[in-house]
């Protein structure tokens, strides 16, 4: 008697191993017509891809950069294996459409539970977000539309503004920090200019560039700002500050020049691209023989370059 119960006992799980082999044969042949990524061994075909899902997990991404990258490698639908159950993904518009508006298509509960009840905790619980049963939900969501009303969201616009403003002034802490680093990146980048603005704000090239477009900014809304007696001695100190930061330029391209006539090492940036454009012999002996127009066109060009690039990177 003892002996047929354990024998009993073991038919059991032989039993549910036998059913659950034959469920994930069943369904992996359903849907077999749809690319996806292969399963590995007889362990893979037990537990699908979830190895694959647990890796990147671990590596500390998140399971959509999993999924652009199926996108990338098996197209715009594909599946995936979780253990006894088949994922189908798309990004296919029309399919969106259909699947989340036209068509009422019925929702797994095993997801959903998962927002209304984790690890079988009440969190969501059958709210709106969570509730499987279309009646039940539409009924509900009728309900809380009045919530919604135009004239009841106008009454929390002071409310809503006050937290914008506060969002403002936080990022408006944070204008000169993207600057800092806009500069940084099309100083070196273009012209291989070694600058660390981000940790030493009150370098000569920071300072400069700031003055100048401040210059720009009270030109055009203070048109009369030239003829006050009071702003000369500022005037004065801008002059000194434009004519600085063309030198600064100036330097950075003659010394560029030299390096390509003597043939020695230049990066391989923006600058040393545009002048190979131009014969760097030929704007040498302009500025031997102190005809720096051309020169100072090489110059005006170069500064228009980096102040668009830099004025653009600060917009956005």
């Amino acid at each position: 008697m003892i002996g047929e119960f354990f024998k009993l006992l073991l038919c059991v799980p032989l039993i549910f191993i036998a059913y659950k082999t034959y469920s994930i044969y069943a369904i992996r042949k359903k849907y077999s017509h749809i690319p996806g990524p292969k399963t590995k061994g007889i362990l893979g075909f037990y537990l699908g891809n979830l190895s694959e899902a647990l890796r990147y997990i671990r590596g500390g991404r998140l399971l959509a950069d999993m999924m652009l990258d199926m996108c990338n490698d098996y197209g715009r639908v594909f599946k995936f294996q979780i253990v006894d159950k088949i994922v189908v993904f798309t990004i296919e518009p029309e399919a969106v459409k259909e699947v989340l508006i036209n068509q009422n298509f019925p929702k797994v509960p095993e997801i959903y539970k998962q927002v209304g009840f984790p690890y079988n905790e009440r969190y969501l619980g059958n709210g709106l977000l969570s509730d499987t049963d279309f009646g039940s939900w539409q009924k509900r969501r009728v309900l809380f539309n009045h919530g919604f009303q135009r004239n009841i969201l106008l009454n929390s616009i002071d409310e809503l503004n006050s937290k914008i403003d506060m969002l403002m002034m936080r990022l408006r802490s944070l204008a000169d920090e993207i600057s800092h680093a806009a500069l940084d990146i099309i100083a070196n980048i273009a012209f291989s200019m070694q600058v660390d603005t981000i940790n030493d704000p009150s370098n000569e090239l920071n300072h400069y560039v700031y003055e100048s477009l401040k210059g720009f900014y009270r030109q055009t809304f203070e048109p009369f700002l030239a003829y006050n007696p009071g702003e000369w001695k500022w005037l004065r100190s801008y002059k000194i500050i434009i004519r600085k930061l063309r030198d600064i330029g100036k330097r950075h391209i003659m010394k560029r020049l030299l390096y390509l006539q003597n043939d020695n090492y230049v990066p391989d940036d923006i600058l040393t691209n545009l002048l190979k454009n131009h014969d760097a012999s030929s704007l040498l002996s302009y500025w031997f023989q102190k005809n720096a127009n051309k020169i100072d066109l090489k110059i005006r060009d170069t500064f228009i370059h980096f102040y668009r690039n830099l004025i653009v990177s600060i917009n956005l």
